[in-house]
């Protein structure tokens, strides 16, 4: 019976001891701060007619997100004839933007057009892919900044 008694008598003696064993660890270390995002890239494109009847078709710019890339469509109908531009863009990660375009095309003469090139850009960087035929052709422009 005794037993009993001096168990949580001892119990209470060492306690104190045992709470001043218990040191804290080294400070954590500081999270490093956000890195700021990069800059979003500025795409512009021009889709041009040569050859027969030069001049712009259809153009414009956009942003380019770095985490979701970017999407646009653009749309110009000329009378019989009409013209569709559809450009997706994303980051390779190397700092350099690749590019799918879809272009469609219908002219007034029935005729029609679907070209898709595929590019791969960096900042500051402005070039011109172009498809042909007999006396026609289409010229994609586009600068990345």
């Amino acid at each position: 019976m005794h037993r009993s008694l001096l168990l949580p008598t001892a119990v209470t003696s060492l306690l104190p001891m045992l709470i001043s064993c218990v040191h804290p660890g080294p400070p954590l270390a500081a999270a490093p701060p956000p890195s700021a995002p990069d800059p979003a890239l500025a795409v512009s494109y021009r889709m041009l007619r040569v050859g027969d009847g030069d001049g712009v078709l259809l153009s414009g710019n956009t942003l380019v997100d770095w985490k979701l890339g970017t999407r646009v469509k653009s749309a110009s109908p000329h009378g019989a004839s009409s013209q569709s531009l559809e450009l997706d863009a994303r980051h390779a990660g190397d700092g350099t933007v690749v590019l799918q375009v879809m272009y469609d095309e219908s002219t007034a003469d029935g005729a029609h057009l679907d070209w898709r090139p595929a590019l791969r850009l960096g900042r500051g960087t402005t070039t011109r892919v172009a498809m042909t035929g007999g006396g026609w052709g289409r010229v994609l422009e586009i600068s990345i900044d």
